[in-house]
């Protein structure tokens, strides 16, 4: 029975698309702030942590929590969602730029990776 077990999840490993399993240039946990161009909205903090391609956090403003859930290509290139506002962006070395909008305001997100 042990042997079915290994052998089950060996098999569910390899059924993985190879880049979901292999790190990425940009993986780690990255930490910021995301700061309005225009409007009156108060500035927000931003967790993501990048596997890969995916890429999957949080952001918190004065009206609350919303997630982050994206995708990042080979370039750096992101695109993905903060609630349900569409996020784009680039990773670059250690630190990433995107721009969303949410109701009367542009934001700025940059983030740095931690060490």
């Amino acid at each position: 029975m042990k042997c079915l077990s290994s052998i089950a999840l060996v098999m569910l490993l390899l059924s993985w698309p190879a880049e979901a399993r292999a790190g990425g240039p940009f993986d780690g946990e990255w930490n910021g702030s995301a700061t309005a161009n225009a409007g009156g909205c108060a500035p927000g903090t931003v967790t993501l942590s990048v596997r890969g391609r995916e890429a999957v956090g949080q952001a918190s403003f004065d009206a609350g929590i919303r997630n982050v859930n994206g995708t990042v290509i080979a370039d750096g290139t992101f695109g993905g969602t903060l609630g349900f506002q569409q996020i784009t962006g680039r990773f670059s070395g250690d630190r990433f730029t995107g721009t969303f909008r949410s109701f009367d305001c542009t934001w700025r997100l940059q983030l740095e990776r931690a060490r």
